[in-house]
């Protein structure tokens, strides 16, 4: 099984494009962004086929007083839905701390990252 964690709409047609070069089967995909967006939700549905199980959540908010319990929390609630092992996790955004976090809430062989081009 795999995983990719997408925060762009970039990212969503990359990952179509490495599910589709690779032909991978049991792929879940998490969006973390805004939810209320148009363009967010049409990109996700474009790689919906494609895909097992997917979702598109808010990023947390940066300004809590208790940020990093925060985010494990809302990282545990996020996963809930997905499954707790998978081969391997594609993204591209290392430095987010929400990612680490859910990272944190599953167990995963191999992590894979894609440049996106902004960092």
């Amino acid at each position: 099984m795999f995983l990719f964690i997408c925060m762009t709409n970039l990212h969503l047609l990359i990952a179509r494009s490495i599910i589709e070069k690779e032909q991978l089967k049991s792929v879940d995909v998490l969006f973390i962004g805004d939810v209320d967006n148009v363009k967010n939700q049409y990109y996700l549905k474009k790689i919906q086929p494609l895909c097992r199980h997917s979702s598109l959540v808010s990023q947390v908010s940066k300004f809590s007083a208790f940020k990093t319990i925060h985010r494990t929390r809302y990282a545990k609630k996020i996963m809930k839905s997905y499954a707790r092992e998978y081969h391997t996790v594609f993204f591209a955004n290392f430095h987010v701390p929400l990612i680490h976090h859910i990272l944190s809430c599953i167990a995963f062989s191999e992590i894979k990252t894609f440049d996106d081009g902004t960092n």
